[in-house]
């Protein structure tokens, strides 16, 4: 089975998503985060170190953490993965290929946008990274059909309809 299939499989199974990035790949890991929230999936973004020990230190082995980073190099992420790992509780990474990171996750998904330039290596990783967080969503909602985006969009939109109707009301008064 191919390993984003398998990274799928384990985030619509999981009880808890905890999502673990800092710097420039945070945007990422904040975007992954809502969108599994939508999908009804319990989750978090962390992006400070000390809260991500935290985390390492309090999740079961039904949870699920994703590791982001555009270097797959930073100590603070790869010491927090460590822990995980320690607990039994399976580890899902978005960084480049033969990185400290990808050599620890139990699903690695390497990703590779060239060399190493300072000013467009984060813009290049970030629209790479968003479109897989784009399709393990789509993949997690084809796995779980009770937790449908489009749902959530429609309870959104009537409220969104109500809240208009209640300021017009209030406009003609």
């Amino acid at each position: 089975q191919d390993v984003l299939e398998s990274a799928i499989e384990a985030l619509a199974n999981a009880q808890r998503v905890e999502v673990y990035a800092f710097g420039g790949s945070a945007p990422v890991a904040m975007d992954a985060q809502h969108k599994f929230f939508r999908l009804k999936i319990s989750s978090s973004f962390i992006s400070d170190p000390h809260i991500q020990l935290m985390s390492a230190n309090s999740l079961s082995k039904n949870d699920v953490v994703l590791a982001i980073s555009q270097s797959g190099t930073t100590s603070a992420l790869i010491d927090s993965v460590k822990i995980v790992r320690k607990s039994g509780v399976k580890v899902i990474g978005i960084m480049p290929e033969n990185s400290p990171l990808a050599n620890i996750c139990d699903y690695p998904i390497s990703i590779n946008v060239g060399d190493n330039f300072r000013i467009t290596k984060p813009l290049t990783s970030r629209i790479a990274y968003t479109a897989v967080i784009d399709v393990m969503t789509m993949g997690i909602a084809q796995l779980k059909p009770e937790a449908q985006i489009g749902r959530a969009t429609s309870e959104l939109q009537s409220h969104h309809d109500l809240v208009c109707r209640l300021l017009l009301e209030k406009k003609k008064k």
